[in-house]
């Protein structure tokens, strides 16, 4: 038996596991256009209950770190995306944020 964490599991179990091929694939890349509103909207109400005075700036922020987030899920589950590409995305992401 092999410990994983908490769980205990037998070596030809994991032998089995670690032998299969890594199957992940993203689907086509559809914006969660809706999801990241409702998320922006609530940040827009929180800092107008908060009594800021640019509470557009709130929505945008997070608006643009919601579609952020989820392109960059997408390019992690697309295997032809390498790990550069995936590092170059956060360098230009970082730069864009600041």
């Amino acid at each position: 038996m092999t410990r994983l964490g908490r769980f205990s599991v037998s070596t030809s179990l994991l032998a089995a596991l670690l032998s299969l091929p890594c199957v992940c694939a993203a689907a086509e890349y559809e914006e969660p256009t809706q999801y990241c509103h409702n998320a922006a909207e609530a940040a827009y109400l929180q800092a107008v209950a908060q009594g800021d005075a640019l509470p557009d700036a709130m929505y945008n922020r997070v608006q643009d770190w919601c579609l952020a987030d989820a392109y960059r899920a997408y390019l992690a589950a697309t295997p032809s995306v390498s790990l550069n590409e995936l590092i170059a995305f956060d360098i230009e992401n970082e730069r864009a944020a600041q």
